[in-house]
């Protein structure tokens, strides 16, 4: 059932008032993040796949993806892979078209995408999905290799698939994009809660 004006905008003000500051996230040292090898891709999308219904995108939209932009990441614990974080990076083309609907996150155009080498205009979150338990301790190692160069100054969108996506979202100080259906877009400002410059001090 769509949210009303008015459930949106109190869903705004809690995201606002009590906002993580995913910037500010201390990586943890029990976890690693990385750029997934070719040979973790099965595993990873295996995995998403099983705990994230209606997941969209198959192994070989995912590894076609992963060779351009290296933006599936893998993480990991005492060597062990405990989860995946998989997003687009967008070049301002990409962008244009998250924003106006037209960007396949099935099936994305390497015409919107940012090279592994480019600076991401924004940062679409594909897919998060951890070990029971493992979510929220490697939040921080995941902000840490966001806060590259690359990538510090790109907005977070996000699309909320499940209850508890949902409920990090809120939490972490994402924010409707639009007010007619539930799941309509989300962007998470990297300005809201955080200094312009806080990329430089780490």
């Amino acid at each position: 059932m769509p949210l009303n004006a008015r459930q949106l905008s109190q869903q705004s003000h809690i995201a606002t008032s009590h906002c993580l500051d995913l910037d500010h996230f201390p990586p943890n040292r029990r976890f690693s993040v990385a750029p997934a090898a070719d040979e973790d891709l099965p595993f990873l999308v295996a995995m998403t796949a099983q705990h994230i219904p209606g997941l969209k995108g198959t192994y070989q939209v995912v590894e076609r993806v992963q060779k351009y932009s290296r933006s599936v990441l893998a993480l990991r614990s005492n060597e062990k892979i405990v989860g995946c974080f998989a997003a687009l990076f967008l070049n301002r083309e990409g962008f244009a078209h998250l924003l106006n609907g037209g960007l396949s996150v099935a099936d994305p155009s390497h015409s919107h995408l940012a090279r592994s080498d480019e600076t991401a205009a924004a940062i679409y979150i594909w897919a998060i999905c951890c070990v029971s338990g493992m979510g929220a301790g490697a939040t921080g190692n995941v902000m840490q290799w966001l806060r590259q160069d690359e990538f510090a100054r790109a907005d977070l969108y996000a699309r909320p698939s499940t209850p508890k996506g949902k409920a990090f979202m809120i939490r972490s100080g994402f924010q409707p994009l639009a007010a007619s259906e539930v799941n309509s877009l989300w962007i998470y400002r990297r300005t809201a809660c955080i200094g312009e410059n806080i990329w430089r001090t780490q």
